[in-house]
């Protein structure tokens, strides 16, 4: 699970990276492997829970900061008052840290930070001490989507801000998706009441719109740059082919600059949802084929979420 050394980064405002091309395709299915037992050890039964919604389901979590979290304890970091529990409420929570995916995190935040050392590698824009990312919590969500699509609602996230928690580092597998940084939430929405002056200044609507695909990482200010997640953004063989191309974006007073270059699309191994189920179904878990053929539910997108604690209490 290297870093691929072509990855690119591309600078957005208000301190938004995305390193395109992060993991090869190998890479991606060496973590696919690795997620799918961490999957199976904390929450055997999970696809089923999946199945049941269509709202991203949390497979597996760990929190390193001692917090006394319940073992199957949701700790929310997006900031929701009134929880439905649709992401799971109970969640796959592991009670031994998973080494190996952390310091993945850190390894591609460390990217990141060498190429915009001025940003990124300090625990925020005012700091002094250059501290630089160090996952203190994980999440892995998996995004399902369904043959007959009759839920509006795969693969998507309502634009919100996360809990005070720094720096946020989130990892792509699968198919890609829209993802919009700047945008405040709707008046109505669930999110929109929560800690808006929080939020950094001059982000409105429509915000910015970018690709994750699978291989890519993004990391952000998550307590104070709104971030969603539009759904799902499939794209043809002309585009991927053009994919990776860095456009000029207008940052205004944002300072921000976009670095030059062109990152290789890596492709998901193409059998990496099979593989992520697997290790549910090898435990006796509710992940068999027939059901999945059943309801058309599969998983769609990976999506690896870190945040750095300590960050945000400096």
């Amino acid at each position: 699970m290297e870093v691929s050394p072509r990855a690119v980064v591309e600078r957005l405002p208000w301190e938004c990276y995305v390193l395109r091309g992060a993991l090869e395709t190998d890479a991606q299915g060496a973590l696919v492997d690795r997620v799918g037992a961490l999957a199976g050890d904390a929450h055997e039964s999970w696809p089923a829970r999946a199945r049941a919604q269509d709202h991203p389901f949390i497979v597996a979590s760990h929190a390193s900061g001692g917090r006394g979290e319940r073992p199957r304890e949701c700790r929310r970091a997006c900031g929701i008052e009134r929880c439905h529990g649709h992401c799971g409420r109970d969640v796959g929570a592991l009670h031994t840290r998973p080494d190996d995916i952390f310091a993945l995190a850190n390894a591609l935040a460390s990217r990141i930070a060498a190429a915009s050392p001025a940003s990124s590698s300090s625990s925020s824009s005012s700091s002094s001490s250059n501290r630089t990312f160090d996952a203190s919590h994980f999440w892995a969500l998996v995004y399902g989507d369904r043959s007959d699509r009759r839920d509006a609602n795969c693969g998507k996230m309502q634009s919100h801000l996360d809990r005070p928690v720094g720096w946020t580092l989130s990892i792509s597998v699968g198919r890609p998706v829209r993802f919009n940084f700047g945008r405040p939430p709707a008046e109505d929405g669930q999110y929109a009441a929560y800690a808006p002056g929080a939020a950094t200044p001059g982000q409105a609507a429509p915000g910015i719109d970018v690709v994750l695909r699978g291989g890519d990482a993004a990391l952000f200010r998550g307590h104070a740059v709104f971030h969603a997640v539009d759904g799902f953004a499939d794209e043809d063989e002309d585009a991927e082919e053009d994919a990776g191309e860095v456009e000029e974006v207008d940052a205004e007073d944002s300072g921000s600059v976009v670095s030059p270059g062109r990152a290789r699309v890596a492709a998901a191994p193409g059998d990496w949802a099979t593989r992520l189920l697997a290790a549910a179904t090898r435990r006796g878990g509710e992940g068999d084929d027939e059901g999945d053929a059943r309801d058309g539910w599969v998983p769609a997108r990976l999506a690896l979420l870190f945040r750095d604690d300590e960050d945000a209490a400096r």
